[in-house]
This record gives structure tokens, sequence and C-alpha cells, in this order.
């Protein structure tokens, strides 16, 4: 996704087995600059070292990412660390908030 010059990554609570066998099913996957998921890691979201972990993995500062999650806990765990975050709850409105966020052109 580094075309549209914003990097993204998909950080997800899945088991490892289930992320390798959807990892091959879905297209959509390989769109994503990387990976941290919670099977492979041994730890999950909303744990703090989780988030650490995938910044530092990824060489990213937390007042410049943003997290997005459709689950208020990691979102809250994830700003508690200073990452910009958003509960997600529909994709218009994602878009709009990452409009104004200026991270997509209208």
């Amino acid at each position: 996704m580094v075309a549209a010059g914003v990097r993204c990554y998909a950080l997800t609570n899945m088991e490892r087995e289930s992320f390798e066998r959807r990892l091959d099913l879905y297209e959509f996957f390989r769109r994503f600059d990387g990976y941290f998921v919670s099977g492979l890691e041994g730890v999950g979201k909303p744990d703090p070292r989780y988030f650490k972990l995938a910044l530092e993995r990824f060489g990213l500062a937390p007042q410049e990412t943003l997290f997005t999650d459709d689950k208020p806990d990691n979102v809250a765990a994830a700003a508690a660390l200073g990452l910009r975050a958003t509960v997600f709850t529909d994709a218009a409105t994602l878009r709009a908030d990452l409009v104004a966020r200026g991270v997509l052109a209208r």
C-alpha cells in the first residue's frame, strides 16, 4: 500500500494457522506492507506489549501512527500509548475520518 503513499500494516489477534490459511485464500492480505499476528508473536491486543512490539518491528513512531480497530478496548490501549486511534464502525465513516486526518485525498 506504499503505492498510495501510506504504509499499511495488518495487526490481528488471529491464530497462526488461521492467518496462514487466510493469507493464501484472500488476495487483499498481500496488499499490506507487513503483518503482526498475535498467534505468531505470543501476545495479543489490547496488551500494551503488543502495540510496543509492532511499533518497534515496523519502525513506527506512535504519534505518527493511526490505528483503527472495531474493538474499543483495543483502540483505547493504542491511544494510551500515544497512537492516533479510532474505532471502526463502517467503511464510509472510516473513509471520512481518513480524509479528515489527511491520510486519504478526497
